[in-house]
């Protein structure tokens, strides 16, 4: 185990030993996830709660799966992939990438709720935990989505622990904005190409991409005229 650890901490180009504290925040200085080669490293602090935005493909999910991969790693084998990483003793539980279960008759949402449940279950147990949650709710409609998932994260964030969430739910954010610390990954589009900084910055995303995305895939131009003509429209 010893010569695996070893060997695992001189394929980084980077690594630290986390200090583990009896409270305070998560707070990491070069962060980057440990199976992504030449990965963009970032700096960061979770006091409680914090919501990410930003368009398609700019890094959110990659980044919230490298702070909880390396709150395991700090608590496992004594190895972060940062330069510095500061936490206390916490458990992880993530809802992330779900899917459907055809075998179990289980459709998305309610593999969503299925998962959501299971944390507030864990957050009664008082024991202090770090919860990841991508996209929360986006198996049901918009109107129900915003309203439950503003009830669910306003519950959670009072409670101890801390909460990462991702959303492209603008209007959650908003809402949520006076509880959550927010943060957002950026896109930028040069003529005929959309470059990701994959650098995390405070804040809330100005921009989405999705149609711009779709220009590059050569959609047809009367279905991303009439997404713009929409989109401005609100």
């Amino acid at each position: 185990m010893e010569i695996a650890i070893a060997s695992f901490r001189k394929s980084l180009p980077q690594w630290c030993c986390p200090s583990l504290q009896s409270d305070g925040a998560i707070s990491v200085e070069e962060i980057s996830h440990p199976l992504m080669a030449d990965a963009i490293p970032n700096d960061f602090v979770l006091k409680k709660g914090v919501v990410l935005t930003g368009a398609n493909a700019s890094g959110k999910s990659t980044f919230m799966k490298a702070v909880a991969i390396n709150v395991i790693l700090a608590q496992t084998i004594n190895t972060c992939v940062a330069k510095n990483m500061k936490m206390p003793a916490i458990q992880v539980m993530t809802s992330m990438a779900l899917r459907d279960d055809v075998l179990q008759g289980e459709s998305y949402y309610m593999r969503e709720i299925k998962y959501l449940k299971r944390m507030l279950d864990e957050l009664k147990t008082g024991e202090p935990m770090l919860f990841v949650i991508d996209e929360i709710l986006k198996g049901t409609n918009t109107g129900e989505r915003l309203v439950a998932s503003n009830a669910i994260l306003s519950y959670m964030v009072q409670k101890q622990g801390f909460l990462l969430i991702a959303t492209h739910d603008l209007e959650l954010v908003y809402a949520l904005k006076n509880r959550y610390d927010t943060y957002y990954f950026d896109s930028q589009v040069h003529e005929k190409d959309i470059v990701f900084p994959y650098k995390i910055r405070r804040g809330i995303v100005g921009k989405t991409n999705a149609i711009d995305l779709m220009e590059l895939l050569d959609f047809p131009e009367e279905i991303t005229d009439q997404a713009r003509r929409e989109v401005g429209k609100r």
